[in-house]
């Protein structure tokens, strides 16, 4: 995942995104990626996770991260929903931006069951509203499809939101790197 400035007066743009990769430095949840492949995480540094997210490792399942993605990959709607946990999963996270610059938002999406319906809605805030929203669906297991979108900041920080469809709610997640 990355978020780029596009303002054509600057020569180069770094990922404005914190923890893209979703590297994790919780040991506990190091220990279990690395003897299972995946683990569940209440704290990926960097985003705000709303309920749990699934942390799947390079090689779980057989699925690769996308070419030049870390070997880390997130699963949104891992688990059913509980008394504790009845919202669908939510990843966010609020960056710094320039009012009227336009930013370039780039990932990638991936069905992890081909049985089930797998889509999210992707948002973007700029702290006091929510300016557009798309919903996405995963077309395959077989490959990773690149999203990017481009939005024109309204303040001086946005928050890019990717949310499970509460329709959607079964356990049976998307998959973004």
């Amino acid at each position: 995942i990355s978020i780029t400035n596009q303002d054509e007066n600057l020569c180069f743009s770094d990922n404005l995104l914190k923890n893209s990769d979703f590297n994790i430095t919780k040991r506990k949840d190091l220990d279990r990626i690395q003897k299972r492949g995946w683990s569940y995480s209440k704290n990926i540094p960097g985003w705000k996770l709303e309920n749990k997210g699934k942390i799947l490792q390079k090689g779980f399942e057989r699925i690769s991260p996308p070419e030049g993605a870390s070997d880390y990959f997130i699963e949104l709607d891992a688990k059913p929903p509980s008394k504790k946990h009845p919202k669908p999963d939510a990843l966010e996270q609020t960056i710094q931006t320039n009012r009227g610059n336009t930013y370039q938002l780039s990932f990638y999406l991936r069905k992890h069951q081909a049985n089930h319906n797998e889509a999210l809605k992707l948002s973007w805030n700029d702290g006091t509203k929510t300016n557009k929203t798309h919903t996405l669906e995963a077309k395959t297991t077989n490959s990773w499809e690149q999203h990017k979108y481009e939005f024109t900041a309204t303040s001086n920080q946005s928050t890019i939101r990717f949310e499970e469809l509460a329709e959607e709610n079964d356990s049976h997640g998307i998959l973004i790197s």
